[in-house]
């Protein structure tokens, strides 16, 4: 397979979730605020893009519950793949960063010079992420849908343009937002 895929991919960030305001969330599964399954279902309906061919999707609970929506929608079925999941922030999941701060302001210091390499607690770095995602994006299909996290489709970005994880930053994602990456 080549390294670059010819038909575009339509990257969707899952819709909002119920995720405390100010807390650490990376693969803490939570699921969409009900307002977001209105949303999701309004998008996929006026979509007037290219006809996805097939639904890939993290298998976290925002996700899936995105994804199950616009598969529902585009009567296709639905694949789920672990490799899509946010970054995971090991013990810092669920707490609040200014808990997180306090706990521990030298690691955080450290950690906001270093976070592409250096994982938190039990956690993992982008470099990880970026090496997870990568191996999930080789295996796409040209008109892929895939429904994920900021984080993760982030990482499929610098992917596909060949850049390094420390540009994953780069890269915005509105929530329940299609965006075609050529």
């Amino acid at each position: 397979m080549s390294d670059r895929i010819v038909a575009p991919l339509t990257l969707l960030r899952h819709g909002e979730s119920q995720a405390p305001l100010g807390c650490c969330v990376g693969q803490l599964d939570i699921p969409l605020h009900a307002a977001a399954h209105d949303a999701t279902r309004q998008m996929a309906q006026a979509w007037d893009g290219p006809k996805p061919q097939r639904i890939v999707s993290s298998d976290l609970l925002r996700a899936r519950q995105t994804a199950q929506i616009v598969a529902e929608i585009f009567q296709l079925p639905l694949v789920f793949d672990a490799r899509l999941r946010e970054l995971s922030f090991g013990e810092w999941e669920g707490i609040h960063w200014d808990e997180i701060y306090k706990r521990d302001p030298v690691f955080m210091a450290r950690w906001g010079k270093e976070w592409s390499t250096l994982a938190p607690p039990a956690g993992e770095s982008a470099t990880d992420l970026f090496e997870r995602v990568g191996t999930c994006r080789a295996e796409l299909e040209a008109g892929s849908w895939v429904v994920a996290h900021a984080g993760s489709l982030a990482a499929m970005c610098c992917h596909h343009n060949g850049e390094p994880p420390e540009r994953l930053f780069d890269y915005h994602f509105d929530c329940a937002q299609p965006v075609l990456l050529h």
